[in-house]
């Protein structure tokens, strides 16, 4: 089954074409590069991905999930992230502590769960830190 399903992805910036009918399936456990030199439009593919450019034409499915429908923020709770080339860590916190900041967009408590200790945050902490230890 397709994780990522891009489908006749188009993206123009006035008259450029930067991607032009661009399809392509991904499955569960496969795993691929996205090579080419520079201008091919490898990092505006990665913006439509991740919702920070919308696309002219086509269609982006992760996992049954109509991206391109979504804002941002349910983007990040289906799993889909972007890192930039220049990395933004928190300085003070350890390593693991970083790699936990990414995790807590799909928690379930909320922010004043997580600020009050509330249950269950002590157990999805736990689970969390398990996860980041992977």
């Amino acid at each position: 089954m397709a994780v990522l399903e891009v489908v006749d992805v188009g993206v123009r910036f006035g008259g450029v074409v930067a991607l032009d009918s661009l399809s392509f399936t991904i499955d569960a456990g496969q795993i691929c590069a996205l090579i080419g030199p520079n201008g091919a439009g490898k990092t505006t593919l990665f913006n439509v991905v991740s919702r920070i450019y919308e696309p002219t034409s086509g269609s982006v499915r992760f996992d049954g999930h109509d991206l391109l429908g979504l804002p941002a923020h349910r983007i990040a709770e289906l799993g889909v992230g972007r890192t930039f080339q220049n990395l933004a860590l928190v300085p003070g916190l350890s390593v693991l502590d970083n790699v936990k900041v990414g995790g807590h967009a799909r928690s379930r408590g909320g922010f004043w769960a997580a600020a009050l200790r509330l249950p269950p945050m002590p157990a999805q902490e736990r689970e969390l830190e398990a996860r980041a230890m992977d």
